[in-house]
């Protein structure tokens, strides 16, 4: 639970440092802006959604192993 708001707050404070970059280039090229402050935060939201999805499928796998059982797994020798 405390590593999704880790992640979120990593993700605000990108998505805020993505655009204040973008707003920093509108004086250099104008389509630099406009391509930062759009494309930044779409990729920047797709890597947080991406870890997101990574860290619910670790942690329902988790969840669904203890619910299973503590027996191990080994593989025979032959």
């Amino acid at each position: 639970m405390w590593l999704e708001s880790i992640l979120k707050v990593t993700y605000l404070i990108l998505a805020i440092y993505i655009t204040l970059q973008s707003f920093g280039l509108i004086g250099t090229s104008f389509l630099l802006f406009i391509l930062m402050l759009v494309l930044g935060n779409i990729i920047l939201r797709i890597v947080y959604e991406m870890s997101l999805i990574l860290l619910t499928i670790c942690k329902n796998t988790t969840e669904i192993n203890s619910k299973l059982g503590k027996t191990k797994v080994t593989k025979k020798e032959e």
